[in-house]
């Protein structure tokens, strides 16, 4: 080989080693992502969720409904625990976690939750579910609907991501749905002929075009006579029936309102709220129940009810009056204030209020809940829940 082709050779042979390193470990790279993916879905460290599923339909009351509870961890976590919170279903044990039913990945748990608040419309159990993985863990258990739960109930359940000891809640998630009694004693027969009459009623009014023409047609004396009589007669029987069906409106109140349904507050301010309730009929007693809870656990509480802050505005109270403040009492994570009312009149009531938000940590959460009740009963009428986040 002479000088001249060496030199054209060497670069070239240089140049195809240096391909070589190149795509030879290119080639390993499809052979890498053939590979199953990992079953374990990662998430950032700090990453904590829980999520809560269960009925999207509703109910029927007695009976026992499934819940899921979906955990993501983000690390290992120690002494995890989830704090089931059922309300507007009556008192345990009518409303309660059915035994033996939780399962945890699949297997029982080696504890049966306990029962650690039981309040009228109240039931709250925890679950120990010991050392987690980081990663997606899921919980299922059952809960039995109370029998004698109001024919037409909505209830509650929430779920709390927990460290034993250690606060505050790590997550939150809530749910809602119907509750139903049976048909043959929520929706009795009667209801049919009710809408037999009112469609009867109808047929009347094409007799009262006539009565009209003749009285205003004939100018005797005479002729306005007979016209009365059965004008008379005719105008009696629809205006009773229509007077009988007015009375069969049910005497209860329309749903309750809230607002703001959501809403971002920062620490150490203020949030104004309205809640709307009607009353078809007057109520002797009345007593709105407001729920403030937040998974920042820290006590005393870093919130509470601006006292002075409540008016009332409504039949017999315009224009908004101030009225006494509520009696709050205070339990982890969350304050309850009940407001009792006298000898309501029927209408619209408007309530206003404020929480106050002191040093809430950043990104803490939380929920502002109104239950409407007509003591003595302890059923509960109607409720409605808002949520809020904290920013800074």
């Amino acid at each position: 080989m002479d000088r001249s082709r060496a030199l054209i050779l060497i670069p070239l042979l240089v140049f195809g080693a240096f391909l070589a390193i190149i795509f030879v470990p290119s080639t390993s790279v499809p052979v890498a992502q053939g590979q199953p993916a990992p079953a374990t879905p990662t998430f950032r460290p700090e990453f904590n969720q829980v999520i809560k599923t269960g009925p999207t339909t509703a109910q029927l009351r007695g009976t026992e409904v499934a819940f899921t509870v979906t955990i993501k961890l983000g690390s290992d976590k120690k002494n995890v625990q989830i704090e089931d919170v059922f309300s507007a279903g009556g008192r345990s044990p009518d409303t309660d976690y059915v035994a033996n039913s939780a399962r945890l990945d699949g297997n029982p748990l080696p504890t049966e939750p306990e029962l650690i608040t039981n309040q009228l419309n109240r039931v709250v159990r925890v679950f120990d579910l010991g050392d987690l993985s980081a990663g997606v863990h899921t919980l299922t258990y059952r809960w039995l609907l109370a029998a004698n739960l109001p024919c037409f109930r909505e209830v509650g359940n929430e779920a709390h991501l927990n460290l034993e000891g250690l606060g505050p809640h790590l997550s939150t998630s809530t749910i809602h749905f119907q509750v139903r009694g049976p048909a043959e004693v929520c929706l009795p027969p009667t209801a049919t002929p009710t809408g037999t009459v009112i469609s009867n009623t109808s047929t009347p009014p094409p007799t009262l075009t006539p009565t009209r023409t003749i009285t205003n047609t004939a100018t005797s004396t005479r002729t306005s006579t007979p016209t009365r009589t059965p004008t008379a007669t005719s105008t009696n029987t629809p205006t009773s029936t229509v007077t009988h069906t007015a009375t069969i409106t049910p005497t209860v109140p329309t749903e309750i309102g809230k607002s703001p349904l959501n809403t971002n507050a920062g620490p150490n301010s203020d949030i104004p709220y309205t809640v709307t309730f009607s009353l078809q009929n007057p109520q002797a007693q009345v007593e709105v129940l407001d729920i403030f809870s937040s998974n920042d656990i820290s006590s005393p509480h870093p919130y509470f009810l601006v006292l002075g802050s409540s008016k009332l505005q409504g039949p017999g109270f315009n224009p908004a009056q101030s009225i006494p403040d509520p009696t709050c009492t205070s339990f982890s994570g969350e304050i309850d204030c009940q407001y009792n009312f006298t000898n309501l009149q029927a209408g619209t009531y408007t309530l206003t209020y404020t929480e106050h938000i002191g040093a809430m940590r950043c990104f803490a959460s939380g929920h502002n809940e109104v239950h409407l009740y007509f003591p003595p009963s302890g059923a509960l009428i109607s409720h409605l829940t808002a949520a809020y986040m904290i920013r800074c």
